[in-house]
């Protein structure tokens, strides 16, 4: 007599959508859905989403883990002296940070030339 074992294999998943673009993950940040956005970031996806995760971990009061989040953006090799070239400029007004540049918002300059090298004189 053979027997015969039959495994049915369930896959339960998590009821959180995650947010697939920078819109989207956005559209969460506006509407204070803070952990949702943070949940949406991946080590290597797009600077916007990981830019708002990082603002989203301040305003969970996690600043550490904001620092390492906002450290995946400005990925560079100190080491070998070679540095990101993606930058985005803010000013402090009435003690917020605004956006100078580029106007759109958590968006990032990558244009090589924004690295520029610089010869040390003396000692």
């Amino acid at each position: 007599m053979k027997k015969t074992i039959f495994v049915v294999a369930l896959t339960l998943t998590a009821p959180v959508a995650f947010a697939q673009n920078a819109s989207q993950v956005q559209k969460l940040f506006e509407a204070g859905q803070y952990q949702r956005v943070v949940e949406s970031a991946q080590p290597d996806g797009d600077p916007a989403v990981l830019y708002a995760a990082a603002q989203s971990r301040q305003k969970l009061g996690e600043t550490d883990r904001a620092v390492e989040t906002y450290g995946m953006l400005a990925t560079s090799d100190i080491p070998a002296k070679k540095a990101t070239p993606c930058t985005s400029l803010f000013q402090v007004k009435g003690g917020k940070f605004t956006r100078v540049y580029p106007k759109k918002p958590a968006s990032f300059d990558c244009n090589a030339k924004n690295v520029v090298t610089v010869q040390q004189t003396g000692s």
